[in-house]
């Protein structure tokens, strides 16, 4: 019974990944193909964005299973979700930092982003993503798979809907509050 379930989540999972990178192929070819962007630096700034948000997204979601699954074995206790999202969490920012201010925006107006004041305003905005991240998590893997039993939310398929929440939350911010 318990393979059959774990089985279901992993395909639920891959499903959903296989359906969000979809997505984003057929975005790329709206937004750049058929030439929808203003222009093609806002297209490859997007398009480094995603690929800076994957690497971080990876970083995340390593260091979180580890904390969770290797570090805690699996406890359910309600700390750990919190300190494994957490965990990851930092370790993907940093990451999405350097990224970030060398890679994604280039074209960025300012170096604000390389001050003192640029960093602690990024350093902020990242602080409240982890919060959401780790109300997103907690409530759909710990309360609802968890607690509630509902097995469809599977720890793969809650961190890509907590990583797209989160990453449409860091865009918007970022662009409007650091690298203008």
């Amino acid at each position: 019974m318990l393979a059959s379930i774990t089985k279901l989540t992993n395909e639920v999972s891959i499903g959903a990944a296989g359906f969000l990178t979809n997505i984003y192929i057929v975005l790329i070819y709206k937004l750049y193909l058929e030439k929808r962007t203003f222009s093609n630096s806002l297209f490859w700034e997007i398009f480094r964005f995603a690929i800076v948000g994957l690497v971080a997204a990876i970083f995340d979601f390593t260091v979180g299973y580890l904390i969770q699954f290797v570090a805690f074995s699996g406890n359910t206790s309600g700390y750990v979700t919190p300190l494994s999202t957490a965990g990851g969490f930092i370790i993907g920012v940093i990451i999405n930092y350097l990224m970030s201010t060398y890679m994604v925006y280039k074209a960025s107006s300012t170096n604000f982003s390389k001050t003192f004041k640029g960093i602690a305003f990024f350093v902020i905005l990242s602080t409240v993503g982890m919060l959401l991240g780790i109300g997103i998590q907690y409530l759909c893997y710990d309360f609802f798979n968890l607690k509630l039993g509902l097995t469809g939310f599977s720890y793969p398929l809650v961190f890509i809907i907590r990583t797209l929440i989160v990453m449409v939350y860091n865009y918007i911010t970022r662009k409007l509050f650091i690298f203008k």
